[in-house]
């Protein structure tokens, strides 16, 4: 059994999950736990949170459990029925599942849901295939329910306007009703009297145009009456000229089926009322007139106090908008005083800097040249020391048979060996000297063109500085120069800032050299430490072959 365990097939990133089969037997199946998968899991559980599923969050429930959960939760948010169990349970067989997942995935056309998915996909939680539909499903669920409070909002404020009513909307319609009841009575006071009676009806026979004109007369309507069989007519004058003209005999002919009897029966009627009815109808009448003179008076108040309140409103709006401006324009100066002061101090710590260089390099000058001169000749000199020295050591040795034998074998390594040669201890310590010198002239060269280049853009920074200063006290007198002193400024600013940046990016080349350097270094370190290990070999077995030449010699 040990042994069944130590050479079991180890399979990296799979799970074997139980499952039943569709007799109720349980089945492990394996399923692959991808990172696209996992991340696209979190993802469907972060937006069902998100929509308003809360239960995505608990840890307890099963993947399979909030994914559908979730799918019929958005489904019944868009007004559609699943046939599922109310109460779902966990402990379900697989083809329970694949059911459960069928009755889902056939609402999904009925929602026109554009992506496809099978229910074996669910069941299987294929996260990337379900991810979409989820997403599509939160949405319509999310839109759905927006359009919903929208129309329970406009229900609710019907049914408020219906049963309340608040006071603005009472003292509105109080104020309608008494206007309504004024427009009345004008309607009744000017309402259209009858002044002629229609005469009872003869033989002849009356087309409805003529009935219509005989109405109008009977009411006093005594218009531009024209005839039936009159033509259309495109010109403009000539259609005023047909209308203005009155056919009197047609005019006679309407009249004759009419009789002068209403205005003296109304004024029978008039004449028939009480004194207190005519006191009434007066008393009404004078009632009117002083409340149409009080709702003139009023309308002309108030459209005077409406005009007053605009100006008003207006002259408090451009205030405001001076005030604002007023405010900006004292920060600017306040600003502009600020960078002065600043710029006049750094003007007088840039001064002084230049005097106390120009001080220096006067001082330094001829001392650091003649130095550099000296170290110069001095550095010729030793290197020519060491070429005659190398000469005469050369003349000194000579050819012989032990130098051509380690010649031979320095050449089977691929070594040079002339680069190794016997040098005595003020050879070395000459040497060193000579490096020392090197470096402390090149240290020197570069303090040089460290302190040209700080000279040059000190140098810089003072003319800048002088002309911000010139320009301005010329900007003082108008904004139009101000602004342009301004955008000026900023454009220095925004170049000086792109020096900086290409001075940035030349110091990080530099370092990033400097670094590559480094490296080289430490490789060329290490070669010459396993150069020097296989050179001490060497000697080592140059001295035995030597020993064992002579032990040869001896024995022969």
């Amino acid at each position: 059994m040990l042994g069944k365990d130590i050479f079991t097939k180890h399979l990296p990133n799979i799970n074997l999950a139980t499952r039943f089969d569709a007799d109720g037997r349980e089945i492990q199946v394996e399923r692959r736990e991808d990172e696209e998968q996992n991340l696209k899991q979190q993802e469907i559980f972060d937006i069902l949170v998100a929509a308003g599923y809360f239960r995505a969050r608990i840890k307890g429930l099963s993947a399979f459990d909030k994914i559908v959960g979730g799918m019929v939760w958005c489904m019944e948010a868009c007004d559609f029925d699943v046939d599922v169990d109310l109460l779902f349970s966990e402990n379900l067989t697989i083809g329970q599942k694949i059911a459960l997942t069928e009755k889902i995935v056939a609402v999904l056309p009925k929602m026109s849901c554009p992506h496809l998915i099978e229910p074996h996909q669910i069941q299987g939680l294929d996260f990337i295939n379900i991810f979409p539909v989820i997403q599509w499903l939160v949405k319509r669920s999310v839109e759905n329910r927006a359009e919903r409070a929208e129309r329970l909002k406009c229900f609710a404020v019907g049914q408020f306007h219906n049963h309340f009513k608040l006071q603005v909307d009472q003292n509105v319609r109080e104020k309608n009703s008494k206007v309504l009841e004024n427009i009345e009575k004008i309607q009744n006071l000017y309402a259209p009297r009858r002044e002629f009676k229609k005469k009872a009806p003869s033989g002849s026979s009356e087309d409805e145009l003529t009935k219509v004109r005989i109405t109008l007369l009977e009411f006093g309507d005594k218009g531009r009456l024209l005839a039936p069989n009159r033509q259309r007519s495109f010109n403009v004058e000539e259609l005023e000229e047909k209308t203005s003209e009155v056919d009197e005999s047609d005019v006679e002919h309407l009249f004759s089926h009419l009789s002068v009897q209403d205005s003296q029966e109304n004024y029978l009627e008039f004449q028939q009322l009480s004194e207190e009815d005519r006191e009434k109808i007066k008393q009404n009448y004078e009632e009117l007139k002083e409340e149409f003179s009080i709702d003139s008076q009023e309308l002309s108040q108030q459209n005077q106090i409406k005009a007053l309140l605009v100006t008003k409103q207006s002259l408090e709006r451009k205030l405001a908008k001076i005030e604002g401006s007023n405010r900006e324009l004292k920060e600017v100066l306040q600003q502009l005083k600020e960078k002065e002061a600043a710029l006049k101090q750094e003007e007088v710590g840039t001064e002084a800097e230049i005097e106390d260089l120009i001080r220096r390099e006067e001082e330094n000058d001829s001392g650091v040249l003649a130095t550099v001169k000296q170290l110069v000749m001095q550095n010729d000199a030793l290197k020519q020391e060491e070429i005659e020295f190398k000469e005469k050591c050369r003349k000194e040795l000579g050819p012989g048979d032990f130098r051509h034998t380690s010649n031979g074998v320095w050449k089977t390594f691929g070594v040079n060996p002339v680069d190794f040669p016997l040098l005595s201890p003020h050879h070395r310590l000459m040497r060193l000297q000579v490096s020392a010198t090197h470096r402390e002239t090149k240290h020197f060269y570069t303090l040089y063109n460290t302190l040209g280049d700080t000279k040059m853009y000190l140098t810089k920074e003072l003319e800048l500085l002088n002309s911000i200063y010139e320009s301005y006290a010329a900007t003082q007198n108008s904004t139009s120069s101000r602004a342009q002193f301004l955008k000026q400024f900023e454009s220095m600013a925004e170049g000086i800032h792109q020096m900086k940046l290409k001075i940035k990016n030349k110091c990080d080349d530099e370092k990033a050299r400097r670094d590559g350097l480094n490296e080289q270094l430490l490789i060329q370190i290490d070669q010459q430490r396993k150069l020097a290990t296989a050179v001490k070999q060497l000697q080592l077995e140059c001295k035995r072959n030597d020993e064992l030449q002579e032990k040869l010699k001896s024995l022969t």
